[in-house]
């Protein structure tokens, strides 16, 4: 129930954030984590914003945003909460702002409030590199898509064991 309590707090916080700051989307997020895993249920959850960043390629098929957000893991033996930053790249098949597929990616900073996911898995260290890559369909103002996310120290800090989630994420533009 307390998890339960954080994520719409976080999510009404953030729809509230996103509104002040002018941003141009809003998403949330489910999936699990895949490494460490053993579980099915989902463990992994994520609330955040983004906005729409100037630069952008071919015609507009190819386009740049920046994202922030906080999640919740639920791990073998801790809560973990984190926030992240990361820019991304976004490629449209059918142009800019159109519905249909896209493809994206990006690489960013994550800080995690405890390195210890249980007694024998520790990322070794609270700021973490994440890397998505994610596939979406946009319908209108709507967007759905499936992400594989990574998170880790990229060797700046030992140990490095590194954590992955797949995750099926709602996005609302503005």
């Amino acid at each position: 129930m307390r998890q339960i309590t954080w994520m719409l707090a976080g999510m009404i916080s953030v729809c509230f954030a996103g509104a002040a700051l002018a941003a141009d989307e809003v998403y949330v997020q489910a999936g699990a984590m895949v490494h460490p895993g053993g579980k099915s249920d989902p463990d992994e959850a994520e609330v955040g914003i983004g906005w729409s960043l100037p630069w952008q390629w071919q015609d507009g098929k190819l386009t740049t945003r920046l994202e922030t957000g906080v999640g919740y893991e639920k791990a073998r033996e801790n809560d973990v909460l984190r926030v992240m930053v990361t820019p991304m790249l976004r490629y449209r098949f059918n142009g800019s702002g159109a519905d249909g597929l896209f493809v994206e990616g990006g690489i960013g900073v994550t800080y995690l409030n405890k390195t210890q996911l249980s007694q024998n898995y520790d990322l070794g260290s609270h700021a973490l590199f994440q890397d998505r890559l994610g596939v979406g369909y946009a319908a209108g103002a709507n967007e759905w898509s499936l992400l594989v996310t990574h998170l880790s120290s990229a060797g700046t800090k030992q140990p490095n064991p590194g954590t992955e989630a797949v995750s099926l994420r709602y996005t609302r533009t503005f």
